[in-house]
């Protein structure tokens, strides 16, 4: 929210505890009446005397609260079948990524794609020109280098996995498939060490918090892709540099392979292939991937430090609940299969809207 000096004592203690509200900008020419706005509202961020700066700085706090946002669903250690809908749920992303896996695709699908993407940023000229570059220099890069950029192609996937906006993700999914595409291949050249340990630092929602507090040995489904990092540092700098608030604590991942065995989570070193290579040693996860929750501790610093371990094919609890639900919408028909598995999740519109797409479109 941006308010002006003037107005900014009957805005703040009206609004400031809103939850929804993450932070405050004063547009302010008083630095003594600034600082002392700072020092008794912990959500104002910054004080600006000129309109580009707040802009500025709006786009920074946008990209963090964008990169702190995940689609997480939890399932409990001494799980017992509750509920087919929970089950798609915390199962969807990985699923609905196998069924997108099986599809293929022809230059239409990719054009298709780019359509919807301009409708979508019909009036947003920037993100407009860069679709113009996406849509005529493509092949000119990795999937992992556009992504990276975090432009439109970042933000609507992520946003879709985050929410289960189907739809959308439909539209991506040529995208999805290459990206995904990529990272298997890297994962499988890889020589990394199975001791392997990668961390991300963020902020995470309380009531999120809790959920993983009360099921810890339980089974942790991140939607997104998820971007960690090789170096510890990285991840409290990015951790650190965001504020404790009643609603939102700074957390540390902390995620390690135990087991020899294989993992079923795809994930690869992408820093030299990232368009910002170099910067973050970062590796990304594949959408759709499950860790086991081990432990969650407070750090000396006062952050939150949530330790993960990557699932693997000796993983009984989470082979039963895949072979469960892969059964339960099982179709040789990719299209089918996605409409099951909307069936599953109660999403009977977008159910139907596959079905009918399959009568007159040839996916396998």
């Amino acid at each position: 929210m941006i308010v002006s000096a003037s107005l900014s004592k009957t805005f703040l203690s009206a609004t400031h505890d809103f939850p929804q509200l993450n932070s405050i900008y004063i547009f302010c020419t008083d630095a003594e009446r600034s600082e002392s706005l700072v020092n008794v509202y912990r959500k104002v961020q910054c004080m600006f005397n000129d309109i580009d700066s707040i802009c500025e700085q709006l786009k920074v706090d946008t990209k963090k609260c964008d990169d702190d946002l995940l689609g997480m669903d939890v399932v409990a250690p001494s799980h017992k079948e509750e509920s087919n809908v929970q089950e798609a749920s915390f199962m969807y992303a990985q699923l609905f990524k196998e069924i997108l896996l099986d599809m293929t695709y022809s230059h239409a699908e990719r054009q298709e794609m780019i359509s919807y993407c301009r409708l979508q940023y019909s009036d947003n000229p920037s993100e407009l020109e860069f679709i113009v570059e996406f849509e005529k220099d493509y092949s000119e890069h990795t999937p992992i280098w556009w992504y990276s950029r975090q432009s439109f192609l970042y933000k609507m996937l992520n946003k879709a996995l985050r929410i289960q906006d189907i739809e959308t993700l439909y539209k991506l999914r040529v995208f999805i498939k290459d990206l995904h595409t990529q990272l298997v291949t890297l994962h499988q050249n890889s020589t990394y060490n199975d001791s392997i340990i990668l961390y991300r630092g963020q902020r995470m929602r309380s009531l999120d918090l809790a959920n993983l507090k009360t099921n810890i040995g339980g089974l942790l489904s991140i939607t997104n892709f998820l971007s960690t990092t090789s170096d510890q540092r990285v991840a409290y700098a990015f951790a650190e540099r965001e504020m404790t608030t009643p609603d939102r604590t700074a957390v540390v991942m902390r995620i390690k392979n135990e087991s020899n065995a294989s993992s079923r989570a795809v994930f690869a070193d992408i820093d030299s292939l990232s368009y910002f290579a170099g910067k973050e040693y970062e590796w990304l996860f594949s959408m759709g991937s499950v860790f086991r929750i081990e432990s969650m501790e407070e750090s000396r610093e006062g952050l939150c430090c949530i330790s993960l371990i990557l699932t693997n094919d000796s993983d009984e609890q989470l082979k039963t609940l895949t072979d469960y639900m892969r059964r339960q919408i099982w179709n040789p028909n990719p299209l089918l299969r996605l409409g099951n598995l909307m069936c599953e999740m109660s999403d009977f519109a977008q159910a139907e809207h596959f079905f009918q797409v399959s009568t007159h479109v040839e996916t396998y």
